[in-house]
């Protein structure tokens, strides 16, 4: 008999775990947190499919706070993230979407829908791993000069998306170079010491800092806001994580 497939559920109301567990316990093996301080040794221990998260969240993280580290932590990057919440502004909804989930469902939901959205998404994470065991099983190696027009491909890739105010999506990158996600991963990796998500963010403040010191004359709401982040104060982070400093004209 095939074994379930596992759904991690963080949520602090008991009632929504209620009626989620009532829904999905037949078919998946499901486990919930209520706050996410422990749920990156939860993701060790339980190995979950995929994660249904609530964005607002006791504790001191919220829903989006875990997204980013998970989906920057190269171990659990993979596993598709569903965001469940009963906030329904586009901005928030967007920076999710753009942080990694995969989905966005607003309460109160459809809980149909949602099952459809579990299969789906499980059905394509199984499809992608099956092809990343075979890369691994070939065994599958990039040549240095493979890797190196890999990785100005991605550039020219990305950079065409950022100049045309478009989200950057990894996997279609991926799809375009004909290799799976991991492999670009891979590759990153080994050859920048960064993952392929954390270095679309570098391209991006790097086209930041040539926008803050040119003179087309724009704010920082408007620069921040044509590389795609949808928060001001998130753009100024990523800006001094990146560069040491604030998002000024002062360097």
């Amino acid at each position: 008999m095939e074994a379930k497939k596992k759904i991690l559920l963080i949520e602090d109301s008991s009632m929504f775990v209620e009626l989620i567990d009532r829904l999905l316990q037949l078919e998946f093996e499901m486990l919930n947190l209520t706050e996410t301080s422990k749920a990156m040794e939860t993701c060790k221990s339980f190995q979950p499919d995929l994660i249904l998260l609530d964005i607002m969240l006791s504790g001191n993280d919220n829903g989006l706070d875990f997204l980013q580290r998970i989906k920057n932590n190269e171990e659990f990057s993979y596993i598709p993230v569903i965001l469940i919440s009963s906030v329904s502004s586009n901005d928030v909804i967007e920076e999710g979407l753009r942080l990694g989930a995969n989905d966005y469902l607003v309460k109160p939901i459809e809980l149909k829908n949602l099952v459809f959205k579990i299969k789906n998404l499980l059905f394509i994470s199984e499809k992608s791993g099956q092809r990343a065991v075979m890369e691994n099983n070939i065994p599958f190696e990039v040549n240095p000069s493979r890797a190196s027009n890999i990785i100005e491909q991605i550039n020219k890739i990305s950079d065409k998306s950022i100049n045309e105010g478009k989200e950057v999506n990894i996997v279609e990158i991926a799809n375009e170079l004909n290799i799976s996600h991991s492999t670009l991963n891979r590759i990153l990796k080994s050859k920048l010491g960064v993952t392929a998500v954390n270095y679309i963010l570098k391209r991006k403040l790097e086209k930041a800092r040539i926008l803050i010191f040119s003179d087309r004359g724009m704010s920082m709401k408007e620069i921040a806001s044509s590389l795609g982040f949808n928060s001001l104060s998130y753009f100024s982070k990523c800006y001094r994580d990146q560069f040491g400093h604030t998002p000024t004209k002062t360097k």
